[in-house]
């Protein structure tokens, strides 16, 4: 299944997107991989502000309507890390 990955972070302008293949389970893991990647950046920069987050698959959200979004995050002192995950097919297509 191929996904949209959405990565916000309060503290810059605009959101990044990618997209990946993988089932519900390879995209909970690498939520958590996101989330810690930048807990472990953010760290290396010199902000060991980390607060609490997303720190296991057993923790991602799942939509409660189904395996229509996941949800995972970090949340630092000054800032915190949104990063969604959407399968294409349940995206709306709207004509313009």
């Amino acid at each position: 299944m191929k996904w949209v990955i959405a990565r916000h972070m309060s503290s810059m302008d605009g959101t990044l997107l990618n997209m990946v293949e993988g089932s519900v389970e390879d995209v909970k893991e690498h939520l958590v991989k996101l989330v810690k990647d930048d807990r472990e950046d953010e760290a290396r920069n010199g902000d060991d502000s980390w607060d609490f987050g997303t720190e296991s698959v057993d923790e991602v959200q799942v939509n409660e309507q189904g395996v229509e979004s996941l949800y995972a995050f970090g949340s630092y002192n000054n800032f915190h890390i949104d990063y969604t995950a959407k399968p294409v097919n349940c995206l709306p297509l709207r004509k313009l």
